[in-house]
């Protein structure tokens, strides 16, 4: 067995870059210190190693100074974050060193945080960055973002009224031609900056808090700069921190007309208009995955001008059918979707198939590409309320369903939608949407029942006459027993009206379920005992009714 002295040269390269990124021992130096300090023959080959070189550490001048001479000619990694700590100090010595070396800049990572010295922190930091350019470039990360400003919109010195302007004056103002990756956090990109800067062949953009465009016309433009997208990441939760957007539908541009044939990825966290304004103006492949989430609901629009939002809705829901019946067309479709009250999922999340012990659904079919939709709760009126929820809910990849799993079901307003849900042969149910479920299937038409292709019927963990000795204790016992009757008469009308239903075969109580002998004679005398399944009987500490 060879020495470890005498290993290949090439091997022990291959070793040290792999500890190249691990933690270092001491922030103000390289994890590849030691490796340097253990014997001449290592000290030699890491010495002529450039590329281990490549991460200096900046709270540190000396090791700064060493890691930008023993890096030539590899490219760098620079990560200038928290520029507002107490370290800045020796930050400010050492970022001077590295603005000369931009032209060998392989990825940029700056952040810094409201302040009394930000103006001075930024000022020159984005002079040092305007030295030269940048031309490989590719992955580069620009945050000002601060917590607690973002959280209440005030800093210790005041009010934060928007993002930060990215300066025009910055990489000597020459393209980053070799950016695929970009991060933007609490920042205002201008339009003349994404012209300038933006390159054709970016693929992943991350806008955190960060406005790039203020209506239509800007964000149909913006993304017609960066047609090579894969992933886009747009996360605006807290409205007063970026701009105005107004949501008045192009009179330029039709819907759908940014292409964008490479995306597989679109993350969007938004208010419900700006996220469906994506959706009306992006082409998207099939396979591309969607993740929707309405962090807020802005009404003004309804209540300040209630024709353009009809005139969204209607776009939008035009737009979305297009989109997935194309999906549908060519095999795209889910056979198990998961619902909770603001968003349907397909395909249904493992941890929601696994808490509701989801085990009759059979092939689930060839990977899917998911779709988490929300519907934009409490968007408007009554009727603007049924139609954010029929956008997504009357699609046919998911009405074409064959299983769905429930936590919480929606409001009032989308309970009709489910009669097209034609296919769906298995439900599963937990405690929290059960009282919501019967509800709906007790007010259903006969002629238009919810699910009427329905067979299986499974509900997790319930008490249906039982209840725990604890509120027996701290609740009026009056109020306690007619609860209990009401929940009783809850479950025998469910059950009538699962006789009637043509296909159905088996109602599964699993989990621990609370309830008495009587009641459960009384259920499985309505369905037949053959097409009633029970669980755990009696859950501890229950009392009978």
């Amino acid at each position: 067995m060879a020495r470890i002295d005498e290993f290949p040269v090439e091997l022990l390269k291959a070793v040290f870059l792999y500890i190249r990124y691990l933690p270092p021992k001491y922030e103000r130096e390289p994890s590849c210190a030691a490796i340097s300090q253990v014997c001449a023959h290592w000290r030699a080959v890491a010495l002529g190693t450039p590329e281990l070189w490549t991460l200096p550490p900046l709270k540190s001048v000396r090791w700064t100074e060493l890691c930008l001479a023993r890096s030539i000619p590899a490219p760098i990694t620079i990560e200038a974050e928290w520029l507002r700590d107490a370290e800045y100090e020796t930050r400010r010595t050492t970022l001077p060193l590295v603005y000369p070396e931009l032209h060998r800049v392989l990825s940029l990572r700056t952040s810094s945080k409201a302040e009394v010295e930000m103006p001075t922190v930024l000022r020159e930091l984005f002079e040092g960055l305007n030295s030269g350019p940048a031309p490989i470039l590719s992955d580069l990360y620009i945050s000002f973002d601060d917590a607690d400003a973002l959280r209440t919109g005030f800093t210790p010195f005041g009010p934060l009224d928007h993002p930060l302007d990215l300066p025009l004056a910055i990489f000597a103002d020459a393209r980053l031609v070799a950016l695929r990756t970009a991060s933007f956090k609490a920042c205002m990109l201008p339009s003349l900056w994404s012209t300038t800067f933006l390159p054709l062949n970016l693929q992943s953009l991350t806008l955190v808090d960060s406005a790039a465009w203020i209506n239509m016309d800007g964000m149909i433009e913006f993304f017609q700069l960066v047609p090579n997208l894969v992933f886009l990441d747009l996360q605006q939760p807290s409205s007063w921190r970026t701009c105005a957007f107004d949501e008045t539908p192009s009179t330029v541009h039709p819907p759908r007309s940014v292409h964008l044939p490479h995306m597989r990825n679109l993350r969007i966290n938004a208010p419900f208009w700006q996220g469906l304004a994506l959706l009306i103006y992006l082409s998207l492949p099939v396979t591309a995955s969607i993740d929707l989430n309405v962090c807020d609901i802005d009404r003004s629009i309804v209540w300040e001008s209630p024709d353009t939002a009809e005139h969204l809705l209607r776009l939008g829901t035009f737009v979305v059918q297009q989109h997935f019946a194309t999906m549908v067309g060519q095999g795209h479709n889910y056979i198990h979707v998961g619902l909770d009250d603001i968003r349907i999922m397909g395909p249904c999340p493992t941890d929601l198939a696994n808490t509701l012990r989801v085990t009759h659904i059979g092939d689930l079919g060839p990977v899917q590409p998911y779709m988490h939709l929300s519907f934009g709760v409490g968007v408007g009126s009554a009727q603007h309320q049924h139609d954010s929820y029929a956008l997504y809910l009357t699609q046919p990849m998911f009405t074409g369903a064959e299983s769905m799993s429930v936590s919480t079901f929606p409001t009032s307003e989308a309970w009709p939608l489910f009669r097209h849900f034609t296919a769906l042969r298995n439900l599963y149910l937990c405690e929290a949407s059960f009282n919501d479920f019967a509800a709906a299937v007790a007010e259903a038409p006969a002629e238009s029942r919810l699910f009427p292709a329905l067979q299986r019927l499974q509900i997790i963990d319930t008490s249906i006459d039982t209840i725990d000795d604890e509120l027996w204790d701290d609740e009026d016992m009056d109020e306690v027993t007619q609860r209990v009757q009401a929940n009783i008469q809850r479950w025998l009308d469910l059950a009538q009206s699962l006789a009637h239903y043509e296909h159905f075969e088996m109602l599964i109580l699993a989990g621990q379920i609370g309830v008495s002998e009587e009641t459960f004679h009384a259920i499985t005398g309505i369905l037949g005992e053959q097409r009633v399944m029970l669980g755990f009987k009696r859950r501890r500490r229950d009392r009978l009714y």
